[in-house]
């Protein structure tokens, strides 16, 4: 996948699902997609291991929720590649099974992979439903919102246009939801995908700030959220009082950052 500035052609973009139905499907190469899937595995891997001081190839596959011959040829290329080593304690104690990232792994982690962390990846309708276009400025202005706010404490607001793409598109999903530092999901107008998407952040144990316009949440949620979502605070904003919005999105924002 090329760079984010390349990939969103430096503009935010939207995670949607649409009104319209494109009239032809493009199959992709499962080539691509194997290529992908082993990328994507091996970030993880790095990732994983960056955050702790060793762990065991069936650990590593546990949290990665990928398959164990994909987990396990990354890892053997990564070893291969003198990017992982086997564990250490104090004393130089080596811990038999265990294996962490090398100094060489480290470096390549920070340089290449670390700085992408510092992106907040924003889910949310990018329409209103055809029953509610009269909604359809009042919602852009609030995405606009998001934009602006996240550019303003220094990270990197990444929307994905759901389009047909010559790949998978969750498998770019999944790896911006990897990489990112928070989420910030607006739930408002309910689409399939944004759930997906929530489920697949929370199951990552990424910081989720959920957010619903008001009216809405009222009248088509009846002041419910799915039950299995529900744990997950959320807050609740009007379209005419986006300032509150600001306010209340730095301050969550700013407490997931000061963990």
């Amino acid at each position: 996948m090329s760079s984010a500035s390349t990939s969103l052609d430096n503009a935010f973009r939207y995670s949607c699902d649409g009104d319209q139905k494109p009239e032809t499907l493009v199959r992709p190469d499962s080539s691509l997609l194997i290529a992908d899937e082993h990328r994507l595995a091996r970030e993880i891997i790095f990732d994983i291991l960056y955050k702790s001081n060793g762990s065991t190839p069936s650990l590593i596959g546990s949290k990665a929720y990928f398959p164990e011959g994909t987990i396990s040829d990354e890892i053997v290329s990564l070893n291969a590649s003198d990017n992982v080593c086997n564990a250490v304690v104090p004393g130089r104690q080596t811990l038999s099974g265990m294996i962490a990232l090398s100094l060489r792994g480290r470096e390549y982690y920070e340089s290449k992979l670390l700085h992408r962390r510092q992106q907040a990846f924003i889910i949310a309708a990018c329409n209103a439903p055809k029953n509610m276009q009269e909604k359809q400025p009042l919602h852009l202005n609030t995405l606009a919102k998001y934009k602006a706010v996240v550019e303003s404490i220094g990270l990197e607001p990444i929307f994905q246009e759901h389009e047909e793409p010559r790949k998978n598109i969750f498998v770019d999903i999944f790896d911006y939801i990897d990489t990112c530092e928070l989420v910030i999901a607006d739930l408002t107008f309910e689409r399939p995908n944004c759930y997906i998407e929530v489920g697949y952040a929370l199951a990552r144990a990424k910081p989720v700030l959920i957010f619903i316009e008001n009216e809405y949440f009222e009248k088509a949620m009846e002041n419910k959220l799915p039950f299995d979502i529900s744990p997950v605070k959320m807050q609740n904003y009007q379209y005419d009082k986006l300032d509150d919005l600001e306010r209340i999105l730095r301050e969550r924002i700013g407490k997931v950052r000061s963990r």
